[in-house]
């Protein structure tokens, strides 16, 4: 059993963003403050479980906004299963939270938007087949989440990957 935790806090002064009506703007001061931790267990040789949560808080110091595309959350749990001493499953479920963006309506406006918190669940397989060949095969959004971690560019549904690499 493993655990851990960290507690951070950055200031950054000059804080470059692009804004699409405007291009890259100085933000000034900003602050981005937060903890996170993680739990790890062996349960067996062949069975690792871990979890991960980090809360985080990004602003603006003059004006208090919160700064974009920042979540206030992030939360994971993982399972690997290693088997006939070659192969390894990975399971991940990730949840992302709230977090601000702009909208724009045309070229020159924008307001600003929640971004609704999402979860994402994947796996991978892979086995090493050869001394130096690993195969992989990745399912990405098992779920199918519909989500956005910009707004207005969709991301991929459900999809698989499948590939080979080749190791020294």
């Amino acid at each position: 059993l493993q655990i851990s935790g960290t507690y951070f806090s950055n200031r950054f002064t000059d804080l470059i963003e692009f804004d699409y009506a405007c291009g890259f703007i100085n933000l000034g001061k900003s602050v981005s403050r937060g903890w996170e931790w993680n739990l790890s267990a062996r349960f067996s040789q062949n069975l690792t479980a871990a979890l991960e949560y980090a809360r985080i808080r990004s602003r603006e110091i003059d004006t208090g906004n919160p700064l974009l595309r920042r979540p206030d959350y992030k939360a994971s749990v993982k399972l690997y299963y290693h088997f006939f001493d070659s192969a390894n499953l990975a399971l991940q479920l990730t949840g992302i939270g709230r977090r601000e963006d702009n909208f724009y309506v045309g070229m020159t406006s924008s307001s600003r938007v929640t971004m609704p918190p999402f979860a994402l669940l994947n796996a991978i397989l892979d086995a090493d087949i050869f001394k130096n060949i690993n195969a992989y095969l990745k399912l990405g959004n098992i779920l199918n989440s519909r989500y956005e971690l910009v707004k207005g560019y969709g991301n991929f549904g459900f999809s698989i990957e499948a590939g080979i690499r080749l190791k020294r």
